[in-house]
C-alpha cells in the first residue's frame, strides 16, 4: 500500500534532516579526540540507544515495503499509527538529546573562555614579577655600588694619615745617624782618627731607630693590605708624577718654574693622592705643576 512508502520517505527524511539525529550519527561515528566538546558519556548512550530504535523502525519499515509482508488493511492502520508514535516519541527524545547538546556545548565553551582568561592573567603575573625582579636587582646593584664607594672614600683618609705617618718615620730614621761598622779598620796602611770617623751613636740611639723601623715595616704591611682591599673594590690610586698635567682627573694648587728635567704642564709633586674607580674619579689628585 502507499501509505507504507510514504511513512519510509517521511522516515528517512526526518532522519536525514533532523539535526539531533546528525549530532547522534557524528557522536557515534567519531572516534576519541574527534567530537570537540561532545556529549557526555550518559548522553553518548541516550544518542546510540536512539539510533537503534530508529534502525530497527527503518529495517520493519523496510520489510514492510515487501509484497509479500504486506499486512491485512485493519493490522496496517494499527501498525502504521504505532509506527508514527513511536517515530514522533523518538523525535521529542532526540530534539530533548539536541537541547542537551546545546546546553554542554556552551558550558564548555564557556568553561574554555574562562580558562583562557585565566591563564591570560597568570601570564600577565609573571610577566609583571619578572619585571619587578629585574627592577630589584637594578636597584639592589645600583645600592651595592653605592655603598662600595662610600666605603672606599671613608678609607682613603685613613690610607693619607697612614702615609704621612710612613713620611715623617722615614725622616726620622735619616736624621739618626747609622749604626758603627762592626770591625773598624786598624791602624796601618790606611790609619784610622777618631776626627775623621762618623760620630758613634749612643746605645739609646741604636735602639730607637730599630724601633722605628720596625714600627715602619708594620706600617707598610698596613699600608699594602689596605691597597689590596682598594684593588679588590676596583679602587686604583692615580699616577700623576712626571706626566702631563690632567684637569679631568688633577687639581693643581701650586706652581713651580720649569726646569730642565720639568717641562711646562708636567706635574712634579703630588700633594695629595688622587683615586679613581673605573672611569669615574673617585677623588682627585692635588699635585704641583710646572709653568
Amino acid at each position: 500500500m502507499n501509505w507504507t512508502k510514504a511513512l519510509a520517505a517521511r522516515f528517512r527524511q526526518f532522519r536525514g534532516n533532523s539535526p539531533a539525529v546528525q549530532a547522534a550519527e557524528g557522536a557515534t561515528n567519531a572516534g576519541p579526540g574527534e567530537s570537540g566538546a561532545g556529549p557526555g558519556p550518559s548522553q553518548a548512550a541516550l544518542l546510540h540507544y536512539l539510533d537503534e530504535r530508529l534502525s530497527a523502525h527503518e529495517r520493519r519499515l523496510a520489510d514492510l515495503l515487501e509484497p509479500a509482508n504486506r499486512p491485512p488493511q485493519e493490522d496496517a492502520d494499527a501498525l502504521r499509527d504505532v509506527v508514527g508514535e513511536g517515530l514522533a516519541g523518538l523525535e521529542k527524545q532526540f530534539n530533548r538529546a539536541g537541547r542537551e547538546q546545546f546546553k554542554t556545548n556552551t558550558l564548555f565553551e564557556a568553561q574554555l573562555a574562562q580558562t583562557g582568561e585565566t591563564l591570560e592573567l597568570l601570564r600577565e603575573a609573571q610577566a609583571r614579577g619578572e619585571a619587578e625582579s629585574a627592577a630589584w636587582r637594578d636597584r639592589n646593584r645600583a645600592s651595592v655600588e653605592t655603598l662600595r664607594l662610600q666605603m672606599a672614600s671613608e678609607l682613603l683618609p685613613v690610607l693619607d694619615g697612614l702615609e704621612e705617618a710612613l713620611a715623617a718615620g722615614r725622616r726620622l730614621v735619616e736624621i739618626q745617624p747609622p749604626p758603627p761598622p762592626a770591625n773598624p779598620p786598624r791602624a796601618g796602611l790606611f790609619r784610622w782618627s777618631a776626627a775623621s770617623a762618623p760620630p758613634v751613636p749612643t746605645r739609646s740611639e741604636t735602639t730607637l731607630r730599630e724601633a722605628v723601623l720596625g714600627w715602619l715595616a708594620g706600617l707598610e704591611l698596613v699600608r699594602e693590605r689596605m691597597l689590596e682591599w682598594l684593588a679588590a673594590q676596583e679602587v686604583t690610586p692615580l699616577n700623576t708624577i712626571g706626566r702631563p698635567y690632567d684637569p679631568q682627573q688633577q687639581v693643581a694648587v701650586e706652581v713651580v718654574p720649569t726646569g730642565p728635567t720639568c717641562p711646562p704642564g708636567t706635574v712634579v709633586a703630588e700633594i695629595r693622592r688622587g683615586y679613581r674607580s673605573g672611569d669615574q674619579v673617585l677623588r682627585y689628585a692635588e699635585v704641583i705643576v710646572a709653568r
